[in-house]
This record gives C-alpha cells, structure tokens and sequence, in this order.
C-alpha cells in the first residue's frame, strides 16, 4: 500500500494533473466514491477484485491477439486499440512508474478496449489503467467523468462469467 496522502492522490486525478481530462471532477471525494461502489457491488454480491480480474483476463486475451481482437466466440467480441502515451496509476510513487499495489498495473503504455457481451448487447469502453483501478484500488473513475465504467454495468456485461466462474 502506498503511503501517499488521500489529498494527493485526489490532486493527480483532477483534471490537468496526471489524467489530462481528470478522473474525479473538482467537487468529488475520491473515498466517498469508492465507498459507494463497493456498496452498490455488495447489493450485487460482487466485489471489484472479482470485477477487475475478469475485465483483466479478457483483454489480456484480447491483447495477445495479432489482429488486436480476440477471437469472437459466442459472449464477448472484444476490440483493442493501442495508442501512443503512457497512463499513470495515481497511487504510485511517482509518475511514469509501475504501480505495485494488488496484482500491479501490467502496462504503463495506453491501451484501449472496447467490449461487447455478444447475448445481451451490453457494452463499455475503457483502458488498461482503469482495469488496474478497479481490480486494485476499487476504483471505477468518478462519475460523469470520461473515463468511468459503472460496476453495475460492468457486472452486468460480466454476469454470465461470474455466473459460470462460482459454479
């Protein structure tokens, strides 16, 4: 875990600091966030490790890929864009570096997805730092921002998976 102050954390996420467009609004608390999305996920019996694993191994998939799409079968079509910068998780020590916490941010470079559940329709756009968020810092982005993928949407687009997953 990081020793770094709340107050900083919230800083590198408003907009203009290490997110250019900001992952919190100016008015928003980042704990105040956070404890409300493990609320809403405990309603759904979920939680954001269990969330952010599965979103993981999906695009982890989907990434190693040579068309930059994995392969569609009958539940997720997945596409995955790579673009030029860097992302840095907000928890680290300093910018451009790795974060350690949980299982680790596995890519500093900026990869976006885009995933479809093929049997319900549902869809979210996102990038390899918010799966980090999610699955290690329980973090989704701050709402009516750019970058937030909502849990009860990303547990629905994941529920069958989950389903299968407990048995």
């Amino acid at each position: 875990m990081t020793n770094l102050k709340i107050e900083t954390i919230e800083k590198r996420m408003r907009p203009g600091n290490w997110i250019p467009d900001g992952l919190l609004r100016p008015d928003q608390s980042l704990k105040q966030i956070i404890e409300n999305d493990k609320k809403n996920l405990q309603k759904l019996g979920t939680n954001s490790k269990e969330l952010g694993a599965m979103l993981s191994a999906l695009i982890e998939k989907a990434n190693k890929s040579n068309k930059h799409r994995a392969e569609k079968n009958r539940n997720y079509d997945i596409e995955i864009i790579r673009t030029p910068g860097l992302a840095s998780c907000p928890w680290s020590e300093e910018e451009f570096t790795i974060c350690t916490h949980g299982e680790g941010q596995k890519y500093l470079s900026y990869i976006q997805f885009h995933i479809t559940n093929l049997n319900n329709k549902i869809a979210i756009y996102g990038n390899s730092l918010m799966i980090h968020l999610i699955r290690d810092h329980g973090f989704f982005g701050g709402p009516d921002t750019k970058y937030r993928i909502e849990p009860s949407i990303l547990y629905a687009l994941l529920e069958n998976q989950i389903k299968r997953a407990r048995g």
